[in-house]
């Protein structure tokens, strides 16, 4: 994300399950399990975002945490996360309440390259083709033509994409997170909006398994 280098990166969707515990369990995430997850040199980065209302379903989790790697392989390196974190392991909050979570190998960037960039908040899509026969038609749609023109329209800066090697149900084989600089991230999408109809459509049916608006918190 902003520019960094990394190959690859764990996103979890989470929440807090008690509302009166909410900003003690924000604190926790904050500094106890951020230390936990960063502290091994694995993944150098975490960036959190909540969830905008009325913009998604509310089933969808309300918070948002994404971590950074540079390991050559971000599956091993999860693995590897976990043999380390095994002589002390993470201390979780009792309101903790888990998502969904994957571990994902970056697989191109569209327009640019964020450096100099922070991000105010992102979406979050996961996409793929209904029919898994017409991946590679879907590749090619979408890093030809449907991640550049999201870009160029205006309101996110940039647009990675991530294959999701092992998605398990209610995953899908593609992650893209979209990053935004607006002030009121609610409003990056009006671009696409409102070049919509001029954009290469999809040759296939897709499955859009998430499509979550954040912002930075």
């Amino acid at each position: 994300m902003e520019g960094r280098n990394h190959t690859g990166i764990m996103f979890t969707m989470n929440g807090c399950k008690d509302p009166a515990q909410e900003a003690d369990w924000n604190h926790w995430y904050n500094t106890t399990h951020r230390n936990d997850m960063l502290k091994h040199g694995v993944f150098t980065q975490m960036t959190r975002f909540k969830k905008i209302d009325g913009l998604t379903p509310a089933t969808e989790p309300m918070y948002l945490a994404i971590y950074e790697t540079s390991k050559p392989d971000p599956v091993a390196a999860y693995a590897e996360q976990r043999e380390k974190s095994k002589a002390s392991p993470p201390q979780l909050h009792p309101a903790h309440a888990g998502g969904t979570a994957a571990v994902v190998k970056l697989h191109r960037a569209y327009g640019g390259d964020g450096k100099g960039k922070r991000a105010t908040g992102v979406v979050i899509a996961q996409v793929q083709a209904k029919d898994p026969g017409l991946d590679a038609q879907f590749n090619e749609w979408y890093d030809h033509h449907h991640g550049r023109e999201v870009v160029a329209a205006g309101g996110f800066y940039t647009a990675s994409r991530y294959i999701n090697a092992t998605s398990k149900p209610g995953q899908a084989k593609n992650i893209v997170v979209y990053e935004t600089d607006a002030r009121d991230p609610a409003r990056a999408q009006a671009g696409i909006r409102e070049n919509g109809k001029a954009m290469v459509p999809s040759p296939m049916p897709l499955e859009v398994v998430t499509f979550v608006v954040y912002k930075r918190i």
